[in-house]
């Protein structure tokens, strides 16, 4: 069995053990000589095939055996990242690839601490990356991001501080990317005073750090702040729009996040999907579904988040017609309906009184 550091101090980390794997051999030498071109292809295969079909993915892993290309790190890193898919929820055979590479790089490392991180399990990155360290393995600026968030989501202030303690030992700390991280994890952890130092090391001058404040303040409840900031940004991007009014929604100040809304030049799909949830979650299911209707009105394709929160108004309202609707659409667009998905249209039906059509959906998707 192959023991795994687990977290906290790096004198004395937990351990786990994961089922060991037979070993991966180098490539072959009679295999070098198109090396480059086979590497091109089963990289395109991995991205381009395997995303959506496990079955695609362990064809292409027997392959990447087969031909001996396991021991190059890009390949390696891209099957880790393919198998940590949230789709498919393999950790543990990402870990066990993980183990079978000869000496992993960075690139390697960061997919699997940003797939432990979009499989919700925090704790293992944080993990991951004290074994990163240990291993003598050079972090970079695409380490730390997905780090802070896992930090927020363990609401670890010691690990935080330990970790940001590494950026700046490492020369990493003028990094927008690193910075805007930071800041929106100190003031989701409630440390607004650390998050506001770094802010201002860097003045207003980066959007993506302007963003993070801003989203600080609103967690903070300051929202007279947030507003300063905003009003006083010279450039401002769909991200910070989405920031400001998803934030006076989680503060209840709905009709305050619409005149926001409203005035946005441009929507993405996550100003959507915040304004119809952010109605949904304070009881406005009635105007949650008239921005639905907005946004089929301007020929902007729902997410699967969207559709579920539609569904969701939908029950809340008894409203039976938008919903089959809502469902036929799925159907068209040949949505899958995973789980959350599912529980929406079976919520939804129930509530409408259609208790046959919610059986019908429960039996096709349990």
């Amino acid at each position: 069995m192959l023991k795994i550091p687990l977290a906290g101090d790096m004198g004395s980390l937990h351990m786990t053990t994961i089922p060991e794997l037979p070993y991966h051999p180098p490539p072959a030498e009679h295999l070098t000589e198109n090396f480059t071109t086979s590497q091109k292809t089963i990289l395109n295969l991995l991205n381009t095939k395997c995303s959506d079909s496990l079955e695609n993915l362990k064809q292409a892993h027997a392959l990447i055996l087969k031909t001996g290309h396991f021991q190059d790190h890009y390949v390696a890193g891209s099957l880790v990242k393919c198998y940590a898919n949230p789709q498919f929820g393999s950790l543990s055979t990402s870990l066990r690839v993980l183990e079978q590479v000869s000496q992993p790089n960075v690139f390697i490392w960061n997919c699997i601490i940003k797939g432990c991180l979009d499989l919700k399990e925090p704790f293992q990155a944080i993990s991951m990356y004290y074994k990163m360290v240990i291993s003598d393995s050079r972090p970079n600026k695409y380490t730390y991001p997905p780090l802070f968030k896992a930090c927020t989501a363990e609401q670890s202030t010691e690990e935080g501080i330990q970790i940001h303690s590494h950026v700046v030992k490492r020369g990493l700390n003028a990094d927008a990317h690193i910075i805007s991280a930071a800041i929106q994890m100190y003031a989701s952890l409630g440390r607004l005073k650390e998050a506001q130092h770094l802010f201002d090391s860097i003045g207003k001058s980066d959007v993506i750090c302007c963003n993070a404040m801003i989203d600080g303040y609103m967690k903070s409840g300051d929202v007279k702040a947030a507003e300063e900031l905003f009003q006083s940004m010279k450039e401002k991007s769909v991200g910070s729009w989405n920031t400001m009014f998803s934030g006076l929604c989680n503060n209840e100040m709905i009709e305050e996040a619409k005149n926001y809304f409203d005035e946005m030049p441009d929507k993405d799909e996550v100003s959507w999907s915040a304004m119809i949830d952010g109605y949904n979650k304070h009881g406005y299911s009635k105007e949650a579904l008239e921005v639905f209707y907005q946004m089929q009105r301007d020929d902007i394709k729902p997410t699967k988040f969207v559709l579920s929160s539609a569904l969701s108004a939908c029950a809340n309202v008894g409203a039976l017609d938008p919903g089959k609707w809502i469902h036929a659409y799925i159907r068209r667009n040949k949505i899958m309906i995973d789980a959350v998905l599912g529980a929406s249209l079976v919520d939804m039906y129930a509530k409408c009184g259609r208790l046959d059509l919610s059986w019908n959906v429960f039996e096709r998707i349990k």
